[in-house]
């Protein structure tokens, strides 16, 4: 194995929180982001919630947008 090839990536994956976003409305994407970023919103309950609609996003990816550590917040 050599590592000759080793760099900084250019591009980083999308985070499922911003993919989710993207395939909102306007004002469904508000609501979803100001209950990401909301502290008061545990993450567990609303990955539940929010599988009751289909939408499927678990509590670790919400915590990981909240906290900024996804690449969303890399760019």
């Amino acid at each position: 194995m050599s590592l000759k090839d080793l760099s900084i990536p250019t591009k980083f994956a999308k985070c499922k929180v911003s993919v989710i976003l993207q395939g909102l409305s306007a004002e469904d994407a508000k609501i979803l982001t100001d209950a990401v970023m909301n502290p008061e919103w545990p993450l567990t309950v609303l990955s539940r919630e929010l599988m009751k609609r289909d939408i499927l996003v678990s509590d670790n990816t919400l915590r990981r947008h909240r906290l900024k550590g996804c690449p969303c917040w890399k760019v």
